[in-house]
This record gives structure tokens, C-alpha cells and sequence, in this order.
């Protein structure tokens, strides 16, 4: 099995068109901004596609996956993990 660094835990959302807001576990948003994909824990599936560059909002990056697009979908992965 492959193993991946941690990079954070969603824990809330932000705004309405789909944000979160990602605990960072890893070297902070500049590292973030150069991965090309987010792994969730916990699944089988293929790994999410980020859309949009993170950002910083104090110790936390705004994330923005594709395919999240609202909020409910955004609230739906709040305490995921993600490598």
C-alpha cells in the first residue's frame, strides 16, 4: 500500500459556493498550492481534482475542490481527511 503525507482535516465550510476550510498537518499553504491532488481518507475512490489555488485565512487554507460547488456538498466532507 502506498502511503501519502497528511495534509489536513476539513473542518468547516466557507461561504456558499463550496470552500472549506482545511486544517493544515502539512508545511502550509505554499506547499498545498504545488499538489496537484487531494486524496480522501478512508475511500477507495480516485482522488479529487483541486479547481482553484488554495489560499491562507490565519492557521487554515481556503481549499476548493472540484466538484464541491455548494455548500451542503462543501459540509458533506466536513472532518475528512485528506493526503
Amino acid at each position: 500500500m502506498q502511503q501519502y503525507l497528511e495534509a489536513g482535516k476539513v473542518v468547516t465550510t466557507h461561504g456558499v459556493r463550496g470552500e472549506m476550510k482545511l486544517e493544515l498537518w502539512c508545511d502550509g499553504v505554499n506547499f498545498l498550492k504545488k499538489v496537484g491532488r487531494l486524496y480522501p481518507s478512508g475511500t477507495g475512490r480516485q482522488g479529487l481534482v483541486r479547481s482553484c489555488p488554495s489560499r491562507a485565512q490565519g492557521q487554515m487554507a481556503l481549499l476548493q475542490l472540484e466538484g464541491v460547488d455548494d455548500m451542503d456538498a462543501a459540509r458533506a466532507l466536513r472532518g475528512q481527511v485528506f493526503y
